[in-house]
């Protein structure tokens, strides 16, 4: 398998996760209980971590550096993986504890 498949591959399975979450977000904006935001937030924050991971993880960045024509995207892989990893999930959780309370 080539690096482009493999980046592909690698990338559907991200596309899941995301969705994963997506999914949660769109459960918490519409039919989770009050007081049910402590519990989604650890959930997504959890999801997150788990993307960070995926998108960070040294192999993809070998793929990439094999393929100049998705540099750009390179380069925003290298932005995402400057943020810490518990940074990244303590966003993803505020940002669902905030939206809990409006």
């Amino acid at each position: 398998m080539g690096a482009y498949e493999k980046l592909t591959e690698h990338f559907a399975k991200l596309s899941h996760l995301n969705g994963a979450a997506a999914m949660l977000h769109w459960d918490a904006a519409a039919m989770m209980p009050k007081g049910g935001a402590g519990a989604r937030a650890d959930q997504l924050a959890t999801l997150s971590m788990m993307a960070h991971e995926m998108i960070c993880a040294p192999e993809v960045a070998d793929l990439f550096s094999n393929r100049t024509e998705i540099f750009l995207h390179a380069r925003s892989l290298v932005r995402t993986c400057r943020l810490p990893q518990a940074a990244f999930s303590e966003l993803n959780k505020t940002f669902q504890i905030f939206h809990d309370m409006e």
